[in-house]
Parts: structure tokens; sequence; C-alpha cells
């Protein structure tokens, strides 16, 4: 998946949520009475894009019985990503035909995991964290109680955790090398993650504040990168900041 899809998520799509049935309903694109022009353009991008939505859900259903085993590296197929962002639009697409299929793979891809580690991470490219989109992505599948015991199994270290010490933002040599600079994209990739694995826990749960006070260093590292001017990073981090900054939890 592109960056660009990290926009999948942001704050756009939450006004697709709150239409009106008749809104939702109306494939047309004819302005509805008393409708205000961003939201008009809001929908009429809706009605465009519903065919290409239809298509990706045609295409996912077919590959999912197929896909043996999750992409677990840290860029742009990462498997926990994709199926993240389904989860978070396919309502909102008009695809809610997906979310059963996409939760039963994420479900079968990763609820048996166990005894990850963040020492194996990051690797040198990677924009994505592997474990934390993992943990993401189960959070949004399982009930609350079954996720923060799965948590305790999946990433034992966090038990114990305290402090800026846990995940802290990565060292950057140089920013303006297209692949070096992929870590730029890590810290804000993280603090989406941290932001929503402790959202899905239990409230007091000790764990969120190691969590949280990884997501805010990962976040103030990654973001003055999205207006630094170089189109290297410019280009596509400010798809990342726009998911970082959509949201928090409090610890």
């Amino acid at each position: 998946m592109d960056e660009s899809g990290a926009l999948a998520g942001s704050r756009e799509g939450a006004a697709l949520t709150n239409e009106s049935s008749a809104l939702a309903s109306n494939r047309e694109g004819a302005p509805l009475p008393g409708e205000s022009g961003a939201l008009g353009a809001v929908r009429q991008w809706r009605a465009a894009l519903v065919p290409a939505a239809e298509t990706v859900a045609e295409l996912l259903l077919a590959w999912l019985p197929k896909a043996t085993y999750p992409v677990r590296h840290g860029t742009h197929a990462n498997s926990a990503f994709a199926l993240s962002l389904i989860l978070d639009s396919a309502e909102r697409a008009g695809q809610q035909r997906l979310l059963g299929p996409v939760r039963a793979k994420v479900r079968e891809w990763y609820v048996p995991d166990h005894g990850a580690a963040t020492r194996w991470e990051p690797s040198g490219q990677d924009f994505l964290s592997p474990l934390l989109c993992e943990a993401d992505a189960v959070r949004r599948v399982l009930p609350q109680s079954e996720f923060a015991a799965w948590l305790g199994r999946f990433l034992p270290e966090l038990d114990s955790a305290a402090g800026p010490e846990f995940l802290p933002p990565p060292q950057v040599s140089d920013p303006a090398d297209p692949q070096l600079g992929h870590l730029l994209g890590l810290c804000l990739s993280r603090a989406v993650a941290l932001r929503g694995i402790a959202g899905g826990l239990p409230s007091g749960d000790p764990r969120v504040a190691a969590l949280t006070t990884a997501a805010e260093a990962n976040l103030a590292a990654g973001l003055p990168a999205a207006t630094s001017g170089d189109f290297t990073t410019d280009h596509w981090l400010a798809t990342f900041a726009a998911l970082a900054l959509d949201g928090g939890v409090d610890a």
C-alpha cells in the first residue's frame, strides 16, 4: 500500500460516517436541500469513488482466502496496516461486507502470536512498525479484556516498561535520503499505533502510561519533518502526520 493510503483513517472520513441515510444512499451526486457546499463536495467525491470501492472490495474478497501468510515488513505491503485501514474505512465506503472476512483474517494471522520484542525493530528502511501495526490491528477485532490479555502474551516487555526508554525515536542520519528518511515516517506511524493500542486497553491499565509517553516522543521527533520543505519526505509524510494528529488517549 502506498503512503497516501494512510489518509483513509483520518478525520476527513468522519464526514462520511456522520451523513444521513438519505445522503449515503444518493450515489448520483444530486444536491440535497439545505446541503452545504463542503458537505456536497464530500458526497460527490464519495459517489464518484463508489465504483472503485466496489472493485477493491471484490478483489480483496477474492484474495483473502488465498493469502496464507501476512506480509510483516515495515514498508508499503504490511498486511496488518492495510487491514486496519480497511476496517476503519469499509463501513464508511459502503463496503460493510468486508468487515467479517477482514476481522477473521486478522484473528487467524495474528492472535496466535506471542513473545515479540521491540529489540527486533526498526529495520533500516521502515516507515511502519510491524509489531505495533499488528497489535493495533488486533485491538480492532478483540473485546477489550481479551485484547489486554493478548497484548501481555504478544509483547511481554511492555508489562515492565516505563518512561522514555520504551521505543525511543529512531536515529535518522540523513533525512533527505529517500530510504533512510522512511524512519521519520516510522516516528509518526508509531505514534498512531501506540495511541490506538493504549486506547484499546481498559481504563487504569498501567501499560497506557508507557504507550502514551512513547507516542508523544515519537510524534515530537517526526512531526517537524512533515513541513521541512524537502520534497523527498514532504510528499508523503503529511499523510502520516494527518493520522498522527487525528486523536490521542489520556494516560
